[in-house]
């Protein structure tokens, strides 16, 4: 997988979260917040897109373990940065709990496309070679 489709599997589940929130807020009758969505989404398309570098990068170079590594070393990546941003802008009182909301929505559509990626990722990775040992 490249990273070109990588991002626009991850801007494609960002929009269907999107959508499908702000469908779900209208039939409810409350403001679905759009400012506070597009933030979200944005530092969540961030975070993703920097947890995605790992393991793209290492693409044909390394065997299946070091792969599911870097993949993992991604998820985790992902996870924090996000947590470390959501963190800063909640104490900082500048997010409330639309943002927070969105922000949870943008994790799971995100993580979502790069479980995908890193699973592609897995499957493609050379298999690591068995050398003889000779006794």
């Amino acid at each position: 997988m490249t990273a070109i489709k990588c991002l626009a599997l991850l801007i494609l589940l960002l929009a269907v979260a999107a959508i499908a929130g702000i469908c779900g807020c209208r039939m409810m009758g409350v403001d679905a917040h759009g400012h506070e969505m597009l933030l979200a989404d944005s530092i969540a398309l961030g975070a993703a897109v920097a947890a995605a570098i790992p393991a793209l990068s290492q693409q044909g170079r390394l065997d299946t373990a070091g792969t599911f590594q870097a993949a993992l070393v991604g998820s985790v990546l992902h996870l924090g940065l996000i947590f470390i941003v959501a963190v800063i802008l909640v104490m900082m009182k500048r997010a409330a709990t639309p943002f927070v909301l969105w922000l949870l929505a943008a994790y799971w559509a995100t993580l979502v496309g790069l479980c995908i990626t890193f699973a592609r990722l897995i499957r493609t990775a050379p298999k690591a070679v068995a050398k003889e040992i000779g006794f």
